[in-house]
């Protein structure tokens, strides 16, 4: 929370040397037409005061309608996997030979229509809502080798899909004609599908089938309504 505090008194120090270096001018009026821009690209003021991604989004961004309504977007993906093949030798002197896979991928789109009322020539409020999904899929397998011919195979595979709607209040402060501190407070409200499978068998390598094994699958649906805090940004307008 105290992090969180000083990137905020950060920001409000920004805003008063804007407030103090730059007279008032309808050129900074957030209506003005002579200010408006259509793109806008976001980043995050992380608490010491670096930039950084905005809302967890990779990439996020502004599209203005008019200077009183936008679209926000923002969208996240990773994509990774790794293989590991291993040797040990025990404390009876017998080897452990083994091979891990695992993949993963995870991705998320929230977007939120903005409308944007001018409370003063630097200074307009925020109000957005709209809806995110975010995806996560994640593949774990082992084969421990247990002759020539044999091997152990446990398998792990998990997947978690959630969607709602989110919602926004927050300020733009304009310290510069093409450059906004951006500070909002999010909610969510969201359905989550989640799904666990655990496998094991006996893999004959030669003709590839399955000696015995067993498989576990479970399933969980929840919903629930969260408080996200508060976000620090900075919008660049072009």
């Amino acid at each position: 929370m105290f992090t969180k505090i000083r990137a905020f008194l950060w920001v409000c120090v920004l805003v008063m040397a804007g407030f103090a270096g730059t007279p008032p001018s309808d050129t900074l009026n957030p209506a003005s037409s002579d200010a408006f821009k259509k793109w806008a690209i976001q980043f995050a003021v992380r608490p010491n005061f670096t930039l950084g991604t905005f809302q967890g989004s990779l990439l996020s961004g502004r599209y203005y309608f008019s200077p009183s309504r936008a679209l926000q977007v923002g969208v996240a993906g990773n994509l990774s996997g790794s293989r590991l093949n291993r040797s040990e030798e025990t404390p009876d002197t017998t080897e452990d030979l083994f091979n891990i896979k695992t993949n993963k991928i995870q991705f998320s789109v929230i977007t939120q229509y903005l409308w944007i009322v001018g409370v003063h020539h630097k200074i307009s409020g925020t109000f957005g809502v709209g809806p995110f999904l975010s995806y996560y899929n994640n593949f774990n397998q082992k084969n421990s080798i247990i002759s020539s011919d044999e091997q152990n195979v446990f398998i792990i595979k998990d997947y978690k899909v959630d969607f709602g709607l989110t919602a926004t209040v927050g300020t733009d402060f304009r310290v510069l004609k093409n450059l906004l501190l951006t500070a909002f407070y999010r909610w969510q409200i969201y359905y989550s599908l989640k799904q666990e499978e655990n496998e094991y068998y006996r893999l004959v390598t030669s003709t590839n089938t399955k000696r015995f094994g067993s498989k576990k699958i479970d399933k969980t649906n929840s919903y629930d309504f969260i408080s996200n805090g508060v976000f620090l940004g900075i919008t660049l307008l072009f």
